[in-house]
């Protein structure tokens, strides 16, 4: 019953963005519980409105909607209350112009939608139209509260101006006296008092998400959790993670979604009260340098991918292993080969660059490269040097196996196991500390370090390459110099390569045309708002992206 209500409010959603405007107001999310691990808000009155879903363009696409549920074999008072809404919008009497708010508890898995009324008689008139086959009446409650119950763990709550739907795993979490008990308090017992809930109200965004990471962390380990009994994520209970750390108590994050035109922007930033972990973020992010895009030269103006950041490597790694033990666990094995994990780092300061502009099937060749600037190269240069005699050694030992089939080798105790591939070899050039590997067939690398600089390039490309027309050259120049940690996806340059081109010249038009849409995809870390950036820029600007998404439904 839950599931078919759940389903049915998800097409209420989807035909109701056709008539909806903006004015703030936030008393109705009082009923939020005080303590919830997730939150989702939805702003409707913008979605409609960057969807243009009013227009009578796509009218069309709601009736095909609505037509699909009647093919699928939709209930008749499905149909009958879907085909309202379409006509009329306000028929639930739900205030779509306010955010809808989507709440979870993670260790009971607690779910609940809590929104705005605007008519209460109309909320009881739909909401008994919609459960009028299952017999459910709606009971009236001291206050002006009305409730419907489906079932042992799932109850609809409304009065004049809030509406709560609350489902769950755990009977005892979800019943009446508990939903009396939220309608009854005030912003400051409830979630919508809290700094988060300013935080997630603040700001832009269309969609936004508030997430409890702490409590998601600790609920992994938690027996009692419905959570860590999940079957998909049984294994990250006895997982050594980081994020286990003291210093991350009390840590949340705060996602964002907005549709603007000719992009889609996301971003993520981290929330606490707590002013010992602030000062533990913000030590992590201060580790960033200014980049100074020295190894930008070599990145042709058309490349496919480029990642780029300066960072002081070695300060931010030896802090890390001295605050997080688990992250000193994870890597003590690599270090007992033979790696100075902390040394290494330490080298590692300055700029890092890593780039793939081309790709020649025709020739074999394929143009990318890794930079990274050291200041001392000696650490690396000995990791590479016993990093090719482990790789000899190990290839020695996979060439004394006795093969049982192609597949399956017998170790010297009788066992049978999987092959194990050879590993690629770190062949000694003329040249102290470089070495030169075939990875793929017919394509030579080069591995080492020269200048302070560590290079892993095509043995064809020569280390100090300037490509003449450079990434520097280009529109994204001032957003890969201005951030301390950025990446690029160029859809564009990657649509036009023939291999590509020729493989998409066989999709389907719809298909075709929104994937000829795509412009680039950067990915930035700004350091003064201390928040990390996702911008997904489209070939049409001058159109809103959730529009030209709509429009793209409609044609398929």
């Amino acid at each position: 019953m839950t599931k078919q209500l759940l389903k049915r409010l998800s097409l209420l959603i989807v035909v109701a963005l056709s008539a909806v405007a903006c004015s703030p107001n936030t008393e109705y999310a009082n009923v939020l519980p005080d303590k919830v691990d997730v939150v989702l808000s939805l702003d409707f009155a913008s979605l409609a409105k960057k969807a243009d879903l009013s227009s009578a363009e796509n009218k069309e696409l709601l009736d095909g909607f609505v037509a699909t549920l009647k093919q699928k074999g939709a209930p008749e008072e499905v149909l009958a209350w879907a085909d309202k809404l379409r006509s009329n919008p306000q028929a639930m009497g739900v205030d779509f112009e306010q955010p809808l708010y989507a709440f979870m508890g993670i260790k009971y898995l607690d779910l609940g939608l809590v929104a705005r009324i605007k008519d209460q008689s109309k909320v009881a008139e739909f909401a008994t139209d919609m459960v009028r086959s299952h017999n459910i009446k709606v009971e009236e409650h001291e206050q002006g509260l009305k409730t419907m119950t489906f079932c042992a763990n799932a109850i609809l709550a409304f009065n004049s101006k809030s509406l709560l739907l609350l489902s769950g795993h755990e009977a005892q979490h979800i019943n009446l006296e508990r939903v009396k008990q939220l309608f009854a308090q005030k912003a400051e017992q409830s979630f919508a008092g809290s700094n988060a809930f300013k935080s997630l109200a603040a700001g832009s965004g269309d969609i936004r998400f508030w997430g409890n990471f702490s409590a998601i962390m600790a609920s992994l380990k938690d027996d009692n959790s419905q959570l860590a009994a999940h079957p998909s994520l049984r294994g990250l209970k006895d997982f050594p993670s980081i994020f286990n750390h003291p210093l991350y108590k009390d840590l949340s994050f705060i996602a964002r979604l907005s549709f603007e035109a000719g992009k889609i922007v996301s971003s993520i930033e981290p929330q606490t009260d707590n002013a010992e972990t602030l000062k533990f973020i913000k030590g992590q992010s201060e580790d960033y340098l200014k980049v100074g895009g020295t190894f930008l030269k070599s990145v042709a103006k058309n490349a496919f991918f480029v990642w780029n950041m300066s960072a002081d490597m070695g300060a931010s790694f030896s802090k890390s292993m001295a605050q997080i033990p688990q992250l000193k666990m994870i890597l003590e094995p690599v270090k007992a080969m033979g790696y100075d994990l902390e040394t290494i780092a330490s080298s590692i300061k300055g700029d890092m660059t890593v780039y793939f502009n081309d790709v020649n099937m025709a020739n074999k060749t394929i143009d990318f490269g890794i930079y990274c600037q050291l200041s001392q190269p000696e650490p690396i240069a000995q990791a590479l040097a016993t990093a090719a005699q482990e790789i000899v050694l190990h290839n020695q030992r996979m060439d004394s196996l006795d093969r049982v089939s192609p597949r399956y080798y017998a170790w010297s105790d009788g066992k049978v196991a999987h092959k194990r591939n050879r590993l690629p070899e770190l062949k000694s050039t003329a040249t102290p500390g470089v070495y030169s590997c075939e990875i793929v067939s017919d394509m030579e690398l080069l591995v080492g370090v020269k200048d302070k600089v560590f290079y892993i390039l095509p043995a064809s490309v020569p280390l100090t390459k300037e490509q003449k027309e450079s990434i520097l050259n280009s529109s994204y120049s001032s957003a890969i110099n201005k951030y301390p940690s950025y990446c690029l996806i160029n859809f564009e340059a990657i649509l036009k390569h023939p291999m590509v081109a020729a493989g998409l010249s066989f999709a389907p038009d719809p298909i075709r045309s929104a994937a000829e849409e795509l412009k680039s995809l950067e990915t930035y870390h700004d350091k003064d708002k201390n928040m990390s950036f996702a911008e997904l820029s489209l070939v049409t600007s001058k159109e809103n992206s959730l529009k030209l998404i709509v429009d793209l439904l409609r044609d398929l």
